[in-house]
């Protein structure tokens, strides 16, 4: 039994293989298409090299390779560390000044402030001095009375009750 194979056939056929690593339906953001772009251009000649980890977590605008500090290199860790920081400087020397209402509300919240522990320490003050008064006006009857009786001894009088 020999099978005869028509040279047509193979022409009938349109053969596509794809990119390597494409996976049908999958498409990918801008963002993705232009990170890989990127690697190709930063990894060249660098055959094997494992540097080109794809990055996943955003912190700010900075892009944190998917790996632990201690799996990177040192010049990773310093970029990333480098950036980080160059942004936050850069957030604080841009930061926009207060506005003209939060500066009067932070005056003016100052002011009330003021008022208002002024108002507590004249109240305070009030109250401890009639206080210190009534004692000192107590103190000082007792006093009288008892020199009052004192002085009634020394003369001979008796029996004397203060009421």
């Amino acid at each position: 039994m020999t099978v005869e194979v028509d040279p047509e056939v193979g022409k009938q056929f349109v053969e596509h293989f794809g990119t390597k690593g494409m996976r049908w339906g999958v498409r990918r953001t801008r963002a993705e298409r232009a990170a890989g772009k990127g690697e190709k251009e930063e990894t060249k000649g660098k055959k094997g090299s494992k540097d080109t980890a794809k990055p996943k977590v955003v912190v700010g605008r900075t892009k944190i390779p998917d790996k632990k500090a201690s799996e990177m290199s040192d010049a990773q860790l310093k970029r990333v560390i480098n950036r980080q920081n160059m942004e936050q400087q850069y957030a604080k020397l841009n930061a926009p000044g207060p506005t003209a209402t939060q500066r009067v509300l932070r005056a003016s919240s100052k002011f009330v402030t003021q008022a208002a522990r002024n108002v507590a320490m004249t109240q305070v003050t009030q109250v401890a001095n009639a206080e210190a008064a009534k004692r000192i006006a107590t103190l000082m009857d007792a006093r009288a009375a008892a020199s009052t009786a004192n002085n009634m001894a020394r003369l001979g009088k008796k029996n004397i009750s203060f009421g």
